[in-house]
């Protein structure tokens, strides 16, 4: 949408006027709905970002973040996770309070292997998918929800 755009580009430009580079996103409780591509290019070196508390329902966008380690999507509608297999670096993601439902929304994280943290606190899927099978489902991970994957 229109208004999760300028929020986004207006972010960026301010960033890029303060000439520095931009490698922590804090974009929390803004309302966002959408990504837009053109302002994430320029964003490509950023390696941790906490788009928590949005509207976010899906985050395709986001594939172009290539540097991205941290990436904080807690409390979002978000169900689809198409586009963070792209995300070769991506070590941390939390999915806090989201509508991950079942194995297959994981399955853009399956060959991520970097990806050692996950948190799905408050997700559906955990109320209806054993853990060991969501270990499976993404094997690199070392921590599922802050503990550790063999506890």
């Amino acid at each position: 949408d229109l208004e999760s755009s300028f929020v986004l580009e207006a972010a960026v430009e301010h960033w890029v006027r303060e000439g520095r580079p931009v490698t922590d996103l804090a974009m929390p409780g803004l309302g966002l709905t959408c990504f837009r591509r053109g302002p994430l290019l320029r964003l490509q070196g950023a390696v941790s970002a906490n788009f928590s508390g949005n509207a976010l329902r899906a985050v395709q966008e986001l594939d172009c973040l290539v540097s991205m380690q941290h990436l904080n999507l807690d409390d979002n509608p978000l169900e689809r996770l198409w586009g963070l297999e792209n995300l070769p670096n991506l070590s941390e993601l939390s999915l806090r309070n989201t509508c991950v439902k079942s194995l297959r929304h994981l399955s853009p994280l399956a060959n991520l292997p970097r990806l050692v943290s996950l948190d799905l606190t408050g997700c559906p899927i955990m109320e209806t998918t054993p853990r060991s099978e969501i270990c499976s489902a993404v094997p690199s991970l070392r921590t599922l929800n802050g503990t550790h994957v063999s506890d």
